[in-house]
């Protein structure tokens, strides 16, 4: 008995004399890496292509980065998600859209033809996710009774009842206008703007983007026939866990992108991104993206670290 506690002293000395930290003594040698300040984080982009950039964080109703986001650009298909709004709006579920002559006559046709007839949801989600203007032409003839100028005033005055007083629309497909001696923009618009458009549209009627996170889709006509595009969003697989997008190109207007993602547990964020490139907007987009989710894994860390008092 002398001998164990007389081992149990020697034990106890030993840890006094080696003067072994407390818990938060250890962990405050790992306080460098956390940010002091969480308000003095900043989402940066380097070498961001776009003209003009806009990035909103839904669930907490904030702006978490913006580039020029209140100049007024051309929007080319970004149009389309008005279009098709109002489509779902202004019409009846389960009806079937006619496509005539005019709409298939539009420029880069998915493959329709005059007389066919496609169920409005599915017209709805092929012409965002394969940015079909005959489908979007259709859309317009359909709520108009074919007068397409009558449908451009639709268009901006549900702008205005949005409250996206940047939005101007001349057709339903965004195209460019050719006159001569020059092209006009379709439809001219803020980056803020088109992200809150979107950012309505997927709080309001988040089916009719399903499909745009989708790689193929397909549609069959009231007659059978059926039609594959590819969705027009070549950065699909770099935006993890991508919730919805819309792309759009025109000569006059370059490469522009909206999209929607999830950064984890139910937390969308929109961002739109007008006046890049072609291939540039979805190299913009993948830098995004990442410069987000590193956004937030800092703020985790941050409130971990205050949690626990580190």
């Amino acid at each position: 008995m002398i001998g164990q506690i007389s081992l149990a002293a020697i034990f106890l000395l030993i840890l006094m004399t080696l003067k072994v930290p407390a818990p938060r003594e250890v962990a405050r040698t790992f306080a460098p890496l956390i940010p002091n300040q969480r308000e003095d984080r900043k989402i940066v982009l380097n070498n961001i292509e776009a003209k003009s950039v806009f990035i909103f964080d839904i669930s907490q109703n904030k702006m978490l980065y913006e580039k020029n986001s209140s100049d007024p650009l051309p929007l080319a298909s970004l149009t389309k998600l008005m279009t098709i709004l109002l489509l779902e709006e202004k019409s009846r579920d389960g009806v079937f859209i006619p496509i005539s002559k005019d709409a298939v006559l539009q420029p880069h046709s998915e493959g329709m033809e005059p007389g066919d007839r496609f169920e409005k949801e599915d017209l709805e989600e092929f012409t965002l996710a394969s940015s079909s203007n005959d489908g979007a032409w259709a859309a317009a003839e359909y709520l108009s009774g074919g007068d397409i100028e009558n449908f451009a005033l639709l268009m901006n005055e549900r702008a205005r009842e949005l409250g996206l007083s940047s939005l101007n629309f001349s057709n339903p497909t965004g195209l460019d206008i050719t006159i001569p001696s020059s092209r006009l923009s379709g439809a001219f618009g803020n980056a803020k703007d088109i992200s809150l458009l979107l950012k309505y549209i997927y709080e309001n009627y988040p089916n009719i983007l399903a499909k745009t996170r989708k790689w193929e889709i397909s549609i069959t006509s009231l007659a059978g026939r059926t039609i594959n595009a590819t969705n027009t969003n070549e950065a699909l697989g770099d935006i993890p866990q991508i919730i919805a997008g819309k792309t759009g190109y025109t000569m006059v207007a370059g490469g522009n992108l909206a999209f929607i993602f999830d950064t984890g547990f139910n937390h969308p964020i929109v961002v739109s991104i007008l006046g890049s490139s072609e291939k540039g907007r979805f190299e913009d987009a993948k830098k995004i993206a990442e410069a987000i989710f590193k956004y937030y894994a800092d703020q985790y860390r941050y409130d971990i670290s205050s949690q626990l008092n580190l």
